[in-house]
């Protein structure tokens, strides 16, 4: 209940009071969403097949693109059990990988942001061509 009354102001009130500037949630953007990048966005993939996360018990919340950095941390945990140290390396490996997404998530949305609005909005300052949102593994 708190996320609706929570976003009520930003779509809501200002879509009723600004629909010309406001974009709508319910429609698909009108923009190009490759605009502003040097080439297409390459497709993101798990490389842990829903097999592998399913056998290894991963919680359905844990499944990102970072769930086999969690396999190599789980099984390296199980081989080095008292001595769980010694998988310093996979943890923190797994920790970048979260970091990482959690940026990637945030750019992403900040640059779809940005593009739903359109050009000729007034009071608008941001370059499209400002968006480059790149992550490495």
């Amino acid at each position: 209940m708190g996320n609706t009354f929570g976003n009520m102001p930003n779509n809501g009130i200002n879509l009723y009071l600004h629909p010309d500037v406001t974009p709508d949630p319910e429609k698909p953007s009108k923009f190009d969403p490759n605009f502003g990048f040097a080439q297409t966005r390459q497709e993101r993939v798990i490389k842990a097949t829903t097999a592998e996360l399913q056998s290894a018990k991963v919680h359905p919340k844990h499944r990102d693109y970072c769930s086999d950095f969690l396999l190599k941390f789980r099984a390296c945990r199980k081989d080095n059990f008292p001595w769980v140290v010694k998988c310093e390396h996979e943890k923190h490996a797994y920790l970048h990988c979260q970091h990482d997404e959690l940026q990637y998530i945030e750019m992403s949305w900040r640059c779809m942001k940005i593009s739903d609005v359109p050009r000729s909005s007034p009071g608008v300052t941001n370059k499209k061509s400002n968006c480059q949102v790149t992550i490495d593994y």
